[in-house]
């Protein structure tokens, strides 16, 4: 054993402050921290201590024991009798490291990602019941994990909502694959006052009235997130309820007829899903849409929503446009007067003219930066040499442009010199091969560049594109 300057060379570990060796243990499954606990006294305390309860498979199992079966030539009972013991096991084990950690005072979140049936839903139960009584701040339940034992065979997940009642604690919470509900008893349910975040995937709500039932009372909500979730028929949210409220995302509510906002301050509004009544009365500072574009609502005559958001919201700055359709239809668009940021994710695989960017110039005359973020299998016409282009559409306000997923076809080119000539008051245009997605309130996970790019794709566009650049112009190739 080596030591240096009164430094024990192998125990360099324990020099560090508590808060580290907390922090380090938080990334360590839970059954593999717990090993630790053999190494020092120190380290049992500090996994006795925890300030996250993380219960999921991942965490709290050997998925070597699961990880050689082929499930895939199981009956349906014999996957029954795995799901089972697996279900079992991991309330055993959790069960066990609750009561280890019992003494902890304060638990900061709590996260169960494992698939839950309601028949062990007292088991859930008193875990939720463990962390509000440590005065947890966040709650994220996905009760269907991702594996061949998911499907539940006994019910669904009834959260406990009387659970709540009381609670000054709770931030955020994310519900996945259960149902939220209060029941009778909860006429006026106030569990949700201290809110800031909540959402929910996949979530049975019960009813428009259970859901006015559980918002009455956030007071403090800022975020709002319903996606795919159940018996949601008309989202009416009005003064005085979710007054805070800034952010609010919808996406793919089967049963969703009408969405109405009324008197609030939210600033940021993306909707996915079929064709649904929109009303707004009194909303000045929404001024951020996400919608989207498909071929089934350009078949029925008419480009719902953007037929109706210049009156509806006619200080719009910023509109996120998902394009799943023939983008010539676009020449459609009504004129946007105060729009400033126009983004465009294009998921069209089939060949197209580029007779769109012109009505795109027309429609947004104010327009300042132009995003378009091509998807991997998107595809804007291979070869457009020799074709009609759209006529000239001066745009004096066009200042920045950007294009990611870029491939290098030629089509992208046109796009690319169309803009350069047409945009006078161009200053900077920047081109990505890396693919853009998505991920909803303003934030993006970015992929690798594809195609012939890396190899003479950007020499290409590059070369084409300076011939059309003004001086003032700054082009930027990735």
């Amino acid at each position: 054993m080596e030591i240096h300057d009164g430094i024990n060379e192998e125990d360099r570990m324990s020099q560090l402050p508590d808060s580290v060796l907390a922090m380090i243990l938080s990334y360590l499954p839970t059954r593999e921290a717990v090993r630790t606990s053999v190494i020092s006294t120190r380290w049992r305390n500090l996994l006795n201590s925890p300030t996250s309860l993380v219960l999921d498979a991942h965490n709290m199992l050997d998925t070597n024991k699961y990880s050689d079966m082929n499930v895939s030539q199981m009956s349906v009972w014999e996957r029954s009798i795995v799901r089972m013991k697996r279900t079992v096991e991991i309330m055993d084990v959790v069960c066990f490291y609750l009561e280890s950690v019992k003494e902890v005072q304060k638990i900061e979140k709590l996260r169960v990602h494992f698939t839950f049936e309601n028949i062990y839903a007292s088991k859930l139960n008193s875990w939720i019941g463990f962390a509000l009584e440590r005065k947890v701040e966040e709650i994220d339940l996905c009760l269907l994990d991702d594996n061949y034992f998911s499907a539940p065979s006994e019910g669904v997940y009834v959260f406990p909502c009387d659970l709540l009642v009381g609670i000054l604690s709770l931030k955020r919470m994310r519900l996945a694959y259960c149902v939220l509900a209060p029941g009778p008893q909860l006429s006026i349910f106030s569990g949700f006052s201290t809110l800031k975040n909540l959402e929910l995937t996949k979530v049975d709500l019960g009813s428009d009235d259970q859901l006015q039932n559980l918002l009455w009372n956030c007071h403090d909500i800022e975020f709002l997130s319903l996606n795919m979730c159940w018996h949601l028929h008309y989202l009416i949210i009005e003064c005085p309820i979710c007054q805070k409220l800034k952010y609010l995302n919808v996406s793919d509510c089967p049963h969703l007829r009408t969405i109405e906002l009324k008197g609030l301050n939210v600033e940021t509004l993306e909707y996915k899903g079929r064709f649904v009544w929109f009303k707004f009365d009194d909303t000045p500072r929404l001024r951020t849409v996400f919608t989207g574009l498909n071929d089934w609502r350009i078949s029925s005559g008419h480009i719902w929503p953007l037929c109706t958001l210049p009156v509806d919201l006619p200080q719009v700055e910023t509109l996120f446009l998902e394009c799943t359709c023939y983008m010539a239809a676009a020449v459609c668009v009504p004129r946007f007067s105060n729009l400033r940021h126009l983004i465009i994710l294009k998921r069209h695989k089939h060949e197209q003219n580029i007779s769109w960017i012109a009505s795109i110039l027309k429609a947004f005359p104010r327009l300042q930066k132009l995003e378009l973020h091509l998807g991997m299998d998107s595809c804007v016409g291979e070869e457009l040499r020799g074709r009609n282009w759209p006529p000239r559409c001066q745009h004096n306000h066009l200042k920045e442009v950007l294009i990611s997923g870029m491939k290098g076809q030629s089509s992208e080119i046109e796009i690319a010199t169309y803009l350069l000539m047409n945009a006078t008051s161009l200053q900077i245009m920047e081109m990505d091969p890396r693919p853009r997605v998505y991920l909803g309130n303003g934030k993006w996970h970015q992929l690798g560049p594809y195609g012939i790019w890396p190899r003479t794709g950007r020499n290409m566009v590059e070369h084409s594109l300076r011939q059309h650049a003004g001086a003032a112009v700054q082009l930027f190739f990735l």
